[in-house]
């Protein structure tokens, strides 16, 4: 592992992301089935909806697991098997229409580089669309981040909708 500012980098931090996530998910999962009518907790639909897959982009496997929450769409997309950068995906609140929307990006945990912000929004601006304009929080651990790497990300992505 090594340190980057105040924050260690490594399996630390995924293992104590995913702990923070679960734990997000469990209490989304709780407070959704408390307010909801206690007759419509019986329809199959999950409370918490994801899919994944896994496909070779340029010859390098890539995992991708999309979960839709309530408040926001959260994508993992991987060819490290780690959650990797984490980044937050958000439309303009100035914009109203979702076909000229602006976004930004904000990077929770991870690497601090432009290429990081370039990909988070080729990669999240359709699927904020498509979702309503909802937020997005990515985590983004690539080997290749070349145009045509995310061309195929996206139908990658676009392969598990959950929004």
């Amino acid at each position: 592992m090594r340190k980057r500012g105040t924050f260690v980098v490594g399996a630390v931090n995924d293992r104590a992301l995913l702990k923070f996530l679960k734990e997000s998910v469990l209490t989304e999962s709780l407070h959704r089935a408390q307010t909801e009518n206690r007759d419509k907790m019986t329809s199959p639909e999950p409370i918490i909806r994801s899919k994944q897959t896994e496909k070779e982009v340029n010859g390098i496997s890539t995992q991708v697991v999309c979960t839709e929450f309530s408040n926001y769409i959260f994508i993992v997309l991987t060819q490290y098997g780690k959650i990797g950068t984490l980044v937050s995906v958000t439309p303009d609140s100035r914009s109203n229409d979702i076909s000229t929307s602006t976004f930004s990006t904000k990077v929770l945990l991870g690497k601090e580089e432009p290429l990081t912000h370039v990909c988070a929004k080729n990669l999240a601006t359709f699927v904020s669309q498509e979702a309503g304009n909802r937020p997005v929080l990515l985590g983004l651990a690539l080997k290749d981040s070349s145009l045509d790497a995310i061309n195929q990300m996206k139908e990658v992505i676009r392969s598990c909708k959950v929004w």
